[in-house]
């Protein structure tokens, strides 16, 4: 477990991007919407760097 948390702390670089998007049993509109706008947040944050 402490090898575990030494490459977490030290090589895991994770940066939460937009919200999370919760897809039960099939996309409906408004999941899809949000799924999009995630998506294009995530695009945007590696445009970035």
């Amino acid at each position: 477990m402490a090898k575990i948390k030494e490459w977490n702390d030290n090589r895991l670089h994770f940066t939460p991007v937009g919200e999370p998007v919760d897809i039960c049993q099939s996309l409906n509109d408004e999941t899809f919407r949000q799924c999009e706008k995630l998506g294009r947040d995530m695009a945007a944050a590696i445009l970035q760097k």
